[in-house]
């Protein structure tokens, strides 16, 4: 099951309740990955403090930003397990290597500045900690006994 770019502006109780559904319509040993924006990505800090560090409105069209925490209780409630978090974008929710035909110069630097980061990320992990955005992988266990 995929989710990308929908859940962060949904309320965390709904996206928690998406992940319920998600672990009960995978099968054993089924994936699970999902795209969510990190609290303490450095991009992100920066529009949190242009909102005053409060939360996103109820109702509304803004990011939902998701600690580790979060992210970790919110897999564990819902069953999946095996979890991991990996970088998916710096300075940007899901930057793609394959829009830079379409972006600006500064776009593209984005994207790319982005992509070497996610590199960077998978070689050395603590470095997904500060991203903007996360691939959240998690698996429903398999059945024991089979």
């Amino acid at each position: 099951m995929w989710c990308t770019r929908t859940v962060c502006y949904l309320e965390k109780a709904t996206v928690k309740q998406v992940i319920r559904k998600i672990y009960r319509v995978l099968r054993p040993g089924g994936l699970c990955l999902l795209q969510l924006p990190n609290s303490a990505g450095l991009f992100n800090l920066v529009r949190q403090a242009k909102r005053g560090f409060r939360l996103a409105r109820t109702d509304s069209f803004e990011m939902r930003y998701w600690s580790r925490t979060d992210v970790q209780r919110t897999v564990a409630e819902a069953g999946l397990d095996d979890l991991t978090i990996h970088a998916d974008g710096f300075f940007s929710q899901n930057p793609q290597i394959s829009d830079l035909d379409l972006l600006s110069v500064s776009g593209k630097l984005v994207v790319l500045t982005s992509h070497v980061g996610c590199q960077a990320a998978s070689i050395a992990p603590f470095l997904a900690r500060i991203a903007d955005s996360w691939f959240v992988e998690a698996h429903r266990p398999a059945e024991s006994g089979k």
